[in-house]
């Protein structure tokens, strides 16, 4: 490993390498089984006996695909940040070039962004959006049932 500009400790590295690579481990496995679930389902229940069960499952369909296209994403996100962690840039903000601090990190250990940039970034948004607020799409935001978000109301800088 090369030299971190985010003057995280070898311990503190090694912990969230630990914690990036349990989520991408599980993250794989949570999209084999949403992607087993979408074939085999895709096969099964092609001709519902009405146009309701029709729809249902159509419906249904529609809601697996978006919460794997969202582990998918996540995945994509963990991954970048090992990459980052290899590459001795991780733990550094993108926008402001800070480091960004561990208790937010290991909260949400793929965040690219230090929690002021963040905010200021869903600022910007909810302003172009007219006051929707929506991150929709945005490392960490994507990821609701995670307890790790990385969204404005994660935990604050050391």
């Amino acid at each position: 490993m090369s030299f971190n500009a985010s003057g995280l400790s070898a311990e503190q590295l090694k912990e969230l390498r630990t914690k990036l690579e349990a989520k991408r481990t599980s993250l794989a496995s949570e999209i084999k089984e949403l992607e087993l679930i979408l074939t085999e389902d895709d096969n099964d229940d092609k001709g519902a006996a009405d146009e309701v069960d029709r729809s249902s499952f159509e419906e249904e369909m529609q809601r697996t695909q978006l919460v794997l296209d969202g582990k998918k994403q996540l995945e994509y996100e963990v991954q970048e940040a090992l990459d980052r962690m290899d590459e001795g840039s991780y733990g550094v903000c993108e926008e402001t070039e800070e480091p960004i601090g561990f208790k937010r990190l290991s909260a949400s250990p793929w965040t690219r962004l230090s929690l002021e940039a963040q905010q200021e970034m869903e600022r910007r948004r909810k302003n172009r959006s007219g006051g929707s607020g929506a991150i929709a799409g945005y490392p960490g935001s994507y990821d609701a049932d995670d307890s790790g978000g990385g969204g404005a109301t994660g935990p604050s800088e050391d």
